[in-house]
């Protein structure tokens, strides 16, 4: 599993770019699903924070890639919100994640609810490396080989995140990972990515780490 935590803004901008995305359409999505859940009152439904949070980071997502105009189009296979990019074969859905999500701990990360079979397929595609078919909204078959996971963990005025291509479905939840991109701890408060200190500029601070 290759596991990539820059030290610098930039240079997590820079992984993006070559992925035709950008930082600050995640940052604005993590701010207004942030806002959602917290307008909520204790008289709502357990669950509504949670599914307000990804509802609206969903919707914030959405505006912020087709906003690019670098080829980012949608779709919804059974109902799961997807961003595809046919000149990259790539793809990108949300998903909330669990404690670990966004660190670099013992444990890797995993989707915190259970996902279904149109996520399945899309990681099968990453695992098997092998085409995933679909139609996007204007009608055009799509051509997908990655698919990234925008996964989330909110916890103590802060949220953790991190963009990610999973490769090990077991069941429902997510095993195992290929790439991971960790993004900075995104503070509540401010409402954008809190700065990382660059202690030796010019390093790479990509890495791997292997299975044992």
């Amino acid at each position: 599993m290759s596991v990539f935590q820059p030290r610098r803004r930039e240079d997590l901008q820079r992984r993006l770019a070559a992925m035709k995305l950008n930082l600050g359409c995640f940052e604005n999505a993590l701010a207004r699903g942030a806002a959602e859940a917290a307008s909520y009152s204790e008289g709502a439904p357990k669950a509504g924070p949670e599914l307000g949070r990804w509802l609206r980071t969903v919707e914030e997502l959405h505006d912020g890639l087709i906003g690019l105009q670098s080829d980012w189009e949608r779709s919804d296979p059974m109902g799961q919100p997807t961003w595809l990019n046919p000149s990259l074969q790539t793809a990108v859905v949300v998903s909330s994640g669990d404690e670990n999500c966004g660190l670099v701990t013992s444990s890797e990360p995993s989707n915190r609810n259970p996902k279904g079979l149109s996520f399945g397929a899309l990681v099968a595609a990453n695992e098997q490396m092998r085409f995933f078919d679909t139609l996007s909204k204007s009608g055009k078959m799509v051509n997908i080989n990655e698919t990234w996971v925008f996964l989330y963990y909110a916890r103590e005025g802060f949220i953790y995140s991190e963009l990610s291509m999973p490769i090990v479905l077991s069941g429902s939840y997510i095993e195992s990972w290929h790439e991971r991109i960790i993004f900075p701890r995104f503070d509540d408060g401010t409402k954008t990515f809190e700065p990382v200190a660059d202690d030796e500029p010019g390093q790479d601070f990509g890495f791997t780490i292997q299975r044992r």
